[in-house]
């Protein structure tokens, strides 16, 4: 079962969301409007578990393309769930909005609990609710979410109150971080996947601000998604919220399996790009590189402009490469069963014996400038997430830095491990040998 958290700006949703989930999920921030997207986490309680639902304020009267997609936004979760978290400001008290999204939640045949935040405890004797029962929603449930307080209460009124049917993170799903620099299509992918408008897309820079997590399955293989926001250069940004943004898309690459890291045909692979692509590989995640926007191409085929890539970054032979757009779904679903592969090379585990069968035609073919053989004697396979190989051989000092890089594309290359990093310690063989 959803529990959406509704309201008008600036109650303290996300704070409220944040706390209950006992994570940093949502971005909060003193600027009206922050949340835009539905944001999902899953609430744990006594052993029971929720969908717990984010959402932008509830407004009226505002205009525009992008203030009526949050709008709509929020109407989603509202029909979605049937467990309603009506926040409300108790510093400044009753406004018409609140009575305003009052009728509309005593109209929806949903249970609503009135939670009244910004409740410092400490002082609660002197501070007065009473006017909030004119909502009609009974007696409003105190807390203060920036400060933790009264969150124990409402997690047990909660679970009181519902049966734990919220969606647990299935099984054998596969993390997916939809990353990339602004404006690049990544909401957009993720709409097409869905074949729904799940998050909003806007030509305006930065339009996605909080990591959206979204389960999807292809036949039998479920996939958790995670829209991120747009990741510029931190000494760019002047921002706060913007920055805040970015750390938070680093940091879901960083709990991601695979990474899809997006850029825009028209542009090419630009300095940024490179630099996220970097991160994803420094991070230790598989990688899949989506070259999105490819209706607006002419006059190149897509071998061509791959190899042009390539190219450009040598580093791109370990990750796969594949055109995508959004708006004819050319290879939208395909990157999904991309994916499934990057993963499963990301977890493979290789038997030490087909390693060695492996390195020792890596030694006879091998003719390396200013080396007689190849110096290694023997391979192990010692961790996954990513591929971690331990190396002996007769090693007198530090491996050269392109010894290693030839060792690592031999075993990419015998092993078709595409689109995961591969990691080589190097230790002396002792004895003969």
């Amino acid at each position: 079962m959803n529990i959406a958290i509704v309201g008008r700006p600036n109650v303290g949703k996300s704070t409220l969301f944040n706390r209950l989930l006992s994570e940093r999920r949502a971005l909060t921030d003193p600027q009206p409007g922050t949340t835009r997207d539905r944001l999902t986490g899953t609430l744990r309680y006594g052993g029971k578990s929720w969908t717990l639902v984010d959402t932008g304020g509830v407004v009226s009267g505002e205009k525009g393309p992008l203030a009526s997609q949050i709008q709509r936004q929020v109407k989603r979760a509202f029909e979605e769930a049937r467990f309603v978290l009506f926040v409300v400001d108790l510093q400044e008290g009753l406004v018409p909005q609140d009575e305003r999204i009052a009728q509309l939640l005593r109209r929806s045949n949903r249970t609503v609990l009135l939670v009244a935040n910004k409740a410092d405890l400490a002082s609660a004797p002197s501070l007065d609710a009473s006017e909030f029962y004119r909502l009609g929603f009974g007696d409003p449930h105190l807390v203060s979410a920036l400060r933790g307080q009264g969150l124990l209460q409402l997690k047990r009124t909660i679970a009181h109150s519902l049966e734990p049917t919220g969606r647990m993170e299935e099984a054998g799903a596969i993390r997916i971080a939809i990353v990339g620099r602004p404006n690049v299509g990544k909401s957009s992918f993720l709409n097409c996947l869905l074949q729904e408008e799940r998050v909003i897309v806007d030509s305006e820079a930065g339009t996605t601000r909080d990591p959206v997590e979204v389960s999807f399955r292809k036949g039998n293989q479920p996939f958790l998604l995670v829209d991120t926001a747009g990741i510029r250069r931190e000494v760019r940004l002047k921002d706060l919220l913007t920055l805040k943004g970015v750390r938070l898309s680093r940091a879901a690459i960083q709990r991601s399996d695979v990474c899809l890291t997006l850029i825009d045909a028209t542009q090419g692979l630009v300095g940024e790009d490179l630099k996220i692509l970097q991160f994803v590989f420094e991070s230790k995640r598989g990688a899949l590189l989506l070259v999105n926007k490819w209706d607006l191409i002419r006059g190149i085929s897509p071998t061509e402009y791959e190899t042009a890539l390539r190219r450009r970054a040598p580093f791109l032979h370990a990750i796969p490469i594949l055109m995508t757009s959004c708006l004819t779904g050319k290879n939208v679903l395909r990157a999904l069963d991309l994916a499934a592969e990057v993963y499963g090379n990301f977890h493979c585990r290789i038997e030490t014996h087909r390693l060695n069968r492996i390195l020792e035609e890596i030694r006879e073919q091998a003719h390396l400038p200013g080396e007689a053989r190849v110096p290694f004697r023997y391979i192990t396979q010692i961790g996954t997430r990513p591929p971690h190989f331990l190396v002996f051989g007769k090693i007198e000092k530090e491996i050269p830095r392109a010894l290693s890089q030839f060792l690592e594309r031999a075993l990419r290359t015998h092993l078709s491990l595409e689109g995961t990093p591969i990691e080589l310690t190097f230790r002396k063989k002792e004895g003969r040998g």
